[in-house]
């Protein structure tokens, strides 16, 4: 009898060590999963991060070009007026 029940009692703890592992594989399952998107998401914003730079470069050449035709055009109508003053 004594065997039986310490059998039984064994069978029981064993039952319970599996339910934790269950119980604790859903959570590990969840993390993984977490981590995984969270990398996912990270790659999508290294690859957001280098377009604005690549924009960034590009838009920054487009208004130094801009400003220079700016400040050449303005120059020659400054240019113009003082001519026409003199006459």
């Amino acid at each position: 009898m004594i065997a039986a029940k310490k059998t039984a009692d064994l069978n029981a703890l064993f039952m319970d060590v599996a339910q934790l592992v269950e119980e604790q594989q859903e959570g590990i399952d969840e993390v993984v999963n977490n981590t995984e998107t969270a990398g996912d998401m990270t790659k999508e914003g290294l690859g957001q991060l280098e377009q604005a730079q690549r924009t960034q470069r590009t838009t920054g050449k487009v208004f130094c070009y801009f400003s220079i035709a700016l400040i050449i055009i303005a120059g020659a109508v400054v240019g113009a007026l003082i001519l026409l003053k003199k006459v």
